[in-house]
């Protein structure tokens, strides 16, 4: 069913690549477990002068919480904690300012409240870990615990990250590797890219200078530390992730069990009361994952999308991963055109 479509795939990534509309772009799929495609197309930079590889890393903004989610369904599932525990049961300097009753719940499914950066910080200070998490723990949410769904941009994952380092009293990054990568073999995933990997990561390029889209070429944002935007990888390792959430595994390694998936899945929150400023989309989110596809089909496709237009998508009924990366702004289309393309040729879900 999925197989012999290499060609075409890799023909759709080239036609967009050559055309200009994309500038570098990687795309996996792996289907019960197995790698089908690991393709690439395009140039790191506008520049031209490196070629993209299924090797080259990709900032993949908000598509790398996705990480810090399966990270904390694990400790989940692993008894760690209970999601509708208060979170200063944990991280007790976050017990006030009227986030006394905030659950871990309500941040996996962005209803603490927590949704807006404090506004006293600079934007190079979200990508200082202790800085960040002391103003969250210090701040006042901005609409009451559990009312109304907002997308935590920026927060998301630095509240998740504290709560999972409070709980286990090990370092975020240290337990990502620990409970992700290693049991996956997965090597080229960072939130603080070792600076000798700048020369060989691709760049973000957007033609209005838009400075939130090109801050991510810089090092303060690159070997940083905000795991919900700053996460740097490619499709295959991404994707490989995803497979690991499904029942065939990651080369029979599976991470989640399909109970854990199940709850994660659903609605987390009141459709009609959720809300976001951002696109309808949101109002899918479960337990830090996104839903995607048709209401016939609520419960089927899950994953996490970036900035810019790379994701990850997960298909439950099929066991198929997608994984797609790009470093290519569109002004006025935060989803990409071959996306949706792509999407038709694997039978997944467009997105609109």
């Amino acid at each position: 069913m999925f197989t012999g479509k290499e060609k075409q795939l890799q023909a759709l990534l080239d036609e967009y690549t050559a055309s200009g509309v994309e500038c570098g772009c990687q795309l996996a799929v792996y289907h019960k477990g197995k790698l089908l495609y690991d393709l690439a197309s395009g140039y790191t930079d506008d520049s031209k002068k490196e070629k993209i590889t299924s090797d080259t890393l990709f900032p993949v903004f908000s598509a790398g919480k996705s990480v810090v989610t399966v990270l904390m369904l694990l400790l989940k599932q692993e008894k760690v904690f209970d999601i509708d525990e208060p979170v200063s049961l944990y991280w007790k300097e976050f017990g006030k300012n009227g986030k006394e009753k905030i659950t871990i719940r309500h941040i996996l499914n962005h209803t603490s409240g927590l949704h807006n950066a404090p506004e006293h910080l600079k934007f190079e200070d979200y990508y200082k870990w202790d800085v960040f998490c002391n103003a969250l723990a210090d701040a006042a949410p901005a609409t009451p615990p559990g009312e109304q769904q907002f997308y935590h941009g920026y927060t998301y994952a630095t509240l998740c990250g504290k709560i999972a380092e409070e709980a286990t009293g090990k370092p975020l990054l240290e337990l990502i590797q620990e409970k992700i990568c290693k049991p996956l073999g997965i090597t080229d995933l960072y939130f603080n890219l070792p600076e000798e990997k700048y020369v060989s990561t691709a760049k973000i390029q957007d033609p209005t200078g838009n400075e939130a889209f090109l801050s991510h070429n810089k090092p303060y944002v690159l070997s940083g530390m905000n795991p919900s935007t700053n996460c740097c990888t490619n499709a295959r390792s991404l994707g490989r992730m995803y497979t690991a959430l499904l029942p065939s595994g990651a080369d029979g390694t599976v991470l989640l069990t399909e109970d854990t998936i199940d709850e994660a899945v659903r609605f987390a929150f009141d459709p009609e009361k959720a809300f976001s400023p951002i696109k309808a989309e949101r109002k899918q989110f479960g337990l830090g994952f996104v839903r995607f596809g048709e209401k016939g089909s609520p419960f089927r496709h899950f994953g996490q999308t970036g900035a810019v237009g790379s994701e990850g998508i997960a298909d439950r009924e099929t066991e198929l991963v997608m994984a797609f990366t790009k470093n290519q702004n569109i002004p006025g289309k935060p989803i990409p055109e071959v996306r949706n393309k792509i999407a038709a040729v694997l039978g997944l879900p467009e997105r609109k």
